[in-house]
Formats: C-alpha cells, sequence, structure tokens
C-alpha cells in the first residue's frame, strides 16, 4: 500500500469516527486502521 493511499485511508477512518460520535455521542471508539484493501472502525455501544 503507498503511504499517499494509506493516508487517505486513515483520514477517512477518522472521518467515518466522527460521523458516527456525532449520531451515537456516547459510542465507545475502539480500533480502526487502515488495511490493505480498505479501513474499518470498531465501535462499542451502537
Amino acid at each position: 500500500m503507498t503511504s499517499q493511499l494509506e493516508s487517505k485511508r486513515h483520514s477517512l477512518a477518522h472521518l467515518l469516527a466522527a460521523a458516527v460520535m456525532e449520531l451515537w455521542p456516547d459510542t465507545k471508539r475502539t480500533i480502526g486502521p487502515a488495511i490493505d484493501d480498505g479501513f474499518y472502525y470498531d465501535f462499542d455501544g451502537v
């Protein structure tokens, strides 16, 4: 994975987390790394 692509995926993971936190403020963020074929974020309490 190129560093530019990894950087974009990292930023998008943060954007996803911010959107979830706005909709469900009591949600706990756990982990959200960029991976080889995209990114994911794990939440607790949604």
